[in-house]
C-alpha cells in the first residue's frame, strides 16, 4: 500500500470529523424550531459530496483496498457519512417525512482514473457482495438498476420509479403467496448517480427492498455505464450459482434499467447532471456496447423510461437487446412476466393456460413474446435452425424423431416424438411436440440419441399449424422453387408464416391461411381422436 494511500484515508476522515462537528453545532442550535439555515445545510451538503467522492475515487484507484485494514477504514467513514446524511435533511427523527426526496447537488466534476475498462473492475468487486448470505436452493435471480442522478428528481422521475417498483414488488408478493410451489425470486439493487453501486444484496424480502428504495438519496450524474456494468455481474454470479435448469432450460437473470434516459459521460462518476454534447455519441456507443454484451450473455434487459425521458433512447437500447417496451405503469404486468417464463419452462412453450379467461390482452402478448425469445436465444445458443448441412450422413430436416439407444437428456422431450430442425457437425437440432423446445442430440455411426421414426404430427384443437406437420402448395402460392407435386415439412411458425423444407431440399417462408391469404395448406389434418 502507498503512503500516500493512508495519507488521503486520515485526511478524509480529519474532513469528516469536521463535518460531523459543524453539522452537531447546527443542530444544537436550531432544536427548537427543528428547522436548518439552508446556507449552511447546502454548505455542508456540497462538502459531503465532495468527500464521498474523494473516497469513491480513493476506492477505485486503490487495487488493494481488500486488505483488512483500509476496507474496515472505508467501512467506517461510509458509515459516518450514511449517517450524517440522513441528520442533515432530518435534524429530528421525530419530523422526518416519507414524502421527502432527498437530494445531494454535486458541483465539481471527478472522472473515474483510466479507461472505461476501470467500470468493469469496480463492478468485478460487488460480485462476492451480491449473493444472499443463507440461501441453498435455487431461484430466479432479477436486478432493479435505478436512475438516482440529479435529473431523477424532475418531471415526477423518481414518483415514478418508485409507482413501478411497489407494484412491481407487490405482485411478486401476491403470486408467491397464492402458490407457494412457485420459485422464489431474489432481488439485488443497483444505482447510478451520486452513488453507482449495488445497493442491496440478492434478497427475496420485498419490504427490505421497498425502504431501501424508499430511502434512497438523489443527486450526480447519469453513470449508466458504471451501473449497467455493476449489474451484469450481479447477474453473471447468480446465474453461475443459483439459476435454476428447468427441462434442460436455464430461466435468465432479468435486469430491469429505470430512467430518464438522459445518461452522462462514461467515466464522470460524480458532478452536475448535465449531458456533454461533444460526447453524446461515445457514451452511447459505450453503451450500446454493454447492452450487447447483457444480450450475449442471456440475460433478459428492461427499460423503463419514467420522467420526461427520451424516448428514442429508451427505444434504441431495447432494439439492441431486443427485448419489449414497458412503462412505469407496467411493475404488476412486468412481475407476472417472470411467472408466465417459468411456467412455459416447466411445462413447454407449447402449453395453454388453463387460466386463458383469466389472462389479459397484455399477458397473452407477454407470453408469444417469451415463446419467441426464448426460441431466440436457443437459436444463439445451437446455431441458426432450419439451415442444412452437406452432409448425407445426417438426418434430413423435417425428419420425425425419438429417442434413440444412446439417450440422455432425462425427459426434456417429455417422451414425445419430435421434428429435425437443423444438422451440423455429428450433431441434429430437434424440437420436440409436447413443449416445444429445441436441443442438440450427437447422431454418429458410434452414437445416436435420437433415431428416425415414422410418426406424423399430431395437432391439438386449438393448433393450426406447428413443427412437424406435413403441408402441400396451396392455392396462393406462386414460387417458382416447388411445383405443385411437392410436398414439405413445418419447420418453424411465426406467425403469419411457417418455413418449410420441400422433398427438393428447398426451404422458405410461406403463409399459412392468415389474411385468407394460402400459400401452403396442411396436407393431412392429424388430431389425437384419428391416432
Amino acid at each position: 500500500m502507498e503512503p500516500q494511500v493512508f495519507i488521503n484515508i486520515k485526511d478524509i476522515q480529519k474532513c469528516n470529523n469536521n463535518i460531523v462537528k459543524r453539522l452537531k453545532s447546527l443542530n444544537d442550535c436550531t432544536k427548537s424550531t427543528c428547522q436548518q439555515c439552508p446556507l449552511d445545510i447546502a454548505r455542508i451538503a456540497k462538502d459531503v459530496a465532495d468527500l464521498e467522492t474523494r473516497m469513491e475515487t480513493l476506492t477505485a484507484h486503490t487495487d488493494d483496498t481488500n486488505a483488512s485494514d483500509i476496507a474496515r477504514r472505508f467501512d467506517d467513514i461510509k458509515s459516518q457519512l450514511d449517517d450524517i446524511q440522513r441528520l442533515l435533511h432530518f435534524p429530528d427523527a421525530n419530523h422526518e417525512s416519507k414524502n421527502v426526496t432527498r437530494i445531494i447537488r454535486q458541483h465539481k466534476k471527478y472522472y473515474i482514473p483510466g479507461r472505461e475498462d476501470t467500470w468493469r473492475a469496480v463492478a468485478d468487486k460487488s460480485q462476492e457482495r451480491a449473493l444472499p448470505n443463507t440461501v441453498r436452493s435455487r431461484f430466479i435471480p432479477m436486478v432493479l438498476c435505478l436512475d438516482i442522478s440529479e435529473s431523477m428528481s424532475s418531471n415526477n422521475g423518481w414518483g415514478q420509479t418508485l409507482e413501478f417498483v411497489n407494484d412491481f414488488l407487490t405482485e411478486l408478493k401476491e403470486l408467491k403467496t397464492n402458490d407457494e410451489r412457485l420459485l422464489d425470486e431474489y432481488i439485488a439493487v443497483t444505482t447510478f448517480g451520486h452513488e453507482t453501486k449495488l445497493q442491496t444484496a440478492l434478497t427475496n424480502n420485498y419490504d427490505e427492498i421497498r425502504e431501501t428504495i424508499q430511502g434512497l438519496i438523489l443527486g450526480g450524474p447519469s453513470p449508466l455505464y458504471g451501473g449497467l456494468l455493476i449489474s451484469m455481474a450481479t447477474a453473471h454470479i447468480a446465474k453461475r450459482r443459483y439459476v435454476p435448469n428447468i427441462n434442460g432450460l436455464n430461466l435468465s437473470p432479468r435486469i430491469i434499467v429505470i430512467t430518464d434516459g438522459c445518461p452522462t459521460d462514461t467515466m464522470l462518476h460524480a458532478g452536475p447532471d448535465i449531458q456533454d454534447e461533444s460526447k453524446v455519441e461515445q457514451t452511447e456507443s459505450h453503451l450500446a456496447e454493454a447492452v450487447e454484451e447483457i444480450d450475449k450473455r442471456d440475460f433478459e434487459l428492461f427499460f423503463i423510461g419514467v420522467g420526461k425521458c427520451r424516448k428514442t433512447f429508451i427505444q434504441n437500447m431495447s432494439t439492441l437487446c431486443q427485448s419489449k417496451i414497458y412503462s412505469y405503469k407496467d411493475g404488476r404486468r412486468l412481475a407476472r412476466f417472470g411467472f408466465f417464463e417459468s411456467q412455459l419452462a416447466t411445462h413447454g412453450l407449447a402449453l395453454t393456460f388453463s387460466l386463458t379467461n383469466r389472462l389479459s390482452v397484455w399477458d397473452e402478448d407477454d407470453i408469444k413474446f417469451i415463446r419467441a425469445d426464448t426460441k431466440r436465444r436457443c437459436e444463439r445458443q445451437y446455431g441458426p435452425l432450419c439451415q442444412e448441412s452437406n452432409d448425407a450422413s445426417l438426418l434430413s430436416l423435417g425428419t420425425r424423431v425419438r429417442r434413440g439407444l444412446a439417450w440422455n437428456d432425462g425427459n426434456f422431450d417429455l417422451n414425445g416424438p419430435g421434428t429435425v430442425t437443423g444438422n451440423f457437425d455429428g450433431k441434429l437440432l430437434v424440437t420436440w411436440d409436447l413443449n416445444d423446445h429445441t436441443s442438440s442430440y450427437r447422431y454418429t455411426r458410434e452414437c445416436c440419441e435420437v433415431q428416425a421414426v415414422d410418426e406424423p404430427r399430431v395437432l391439438n384443437p386449438a393448433e393450426r399449424m406447428e413443427t412437424g406437420c406435413k403441408v402441400k402448395p396451396g392455392g396462393d402460392c406462386v414460387s417458382r422453387e416447388i411445383g405443385n407435386s411437392n410436398r414439405g415439412v413445418v419447420l418453424r411458425v411465426e406467425t403469419p408464416h411457417a418455413t418449410i423444407r420441400w422433398d427438393n431440399g428447398h426451404i422458405g417462408k410461406y403463409c399459412y391461411g392468415v389474411d385468407t391469404k394460402f400459400e401452403i395448406e396442411l396436407e393431412q389434418m392429424s388430431t389425437p381422436e384419428g391416432v
